[in-house]
């Protein structure tokens, strides 16, 4: 779907280190003169809660006036998963959509763009919150309308690590992070 420029989305458990590794690389490879834009990590690091919050509902706005069918899609998809709820079912449909229209501008600045959160990561949410099955259900539904990275690179960490590193986290924003302490990621 998108044309041009590389794309990269680094895929792992929340709190796995995507967003420092993506910086990371990202620093290393514009030190090489490599042009590098992080769409994802702006619209989530470094600005208050509310900006961060806006910036995303514009995006998403965005993308559904932009792509009223693939919206429409998305959400019929989204809502037949099994989610928990109807809060659920808008909080995937609003990510899905967000990841989604930074899929598609890759390539406007050419080189490589780096992705701390992208498509797979938002069908790995999906899947967590519905369950067995509901990954696959809506990647299945939406098939070649989903706009894909070049490059999918995995980042692994133990469940003591992601515990520990989400026990630090100032804001709840993902499902793990909301998961009863209780069940814990060990088992």
């Amino acid at each position: 779907m998108a044309h041009g420029g590389l794309s990269v989305e680094l895929l792992g458990l929340p709190a796995s280190g995507k967003s420092t590794l993506s910086r990371r690389a990202a620093e290393v490879l514009s030190s090489r003169g490599v042009v590098v834009a992080q769409r994802s990590w702006d619209l989530a690091h470094g600005i208050p809660r509310w900006e961060r919050r806006t910036r995303k509902a514009a995006r998403v706005a965005a993308e559904a006036a932009l792509h009223p069918l693939h919206a429409a899609w998305s959400a019929a998809a989204i809502a037949r998963s099994g989610q928990p709820g109807a809060a659920d079912v808008g909080r995937m449909t609003f990510n899905w959509l967000l990841v989604a229209g930074l899929e598609r501008r890759r390539g406007e600045a050419g080189g490589i763009e780096l992705h701390d959160q992208g498509i797979f990561q938002a069908l790995w949410s999906i899947g967590f919150g519905a369950g067995r099955g509901a990954a696959t259900a809506v990647a299945a539904a939406l098939g070649p309308r989903m706009p894909l990275p070049s490059v999918l690179a995995v980042v692994r960490a133990g469940p003591q690590t992601v515990e520990r590193r989400l026990s630090a986290r100032p804001d709840a924003d993902s499902r793990l992070d909301r998961m009863d302490p209780a069940e814990g990621l060990s088992r």
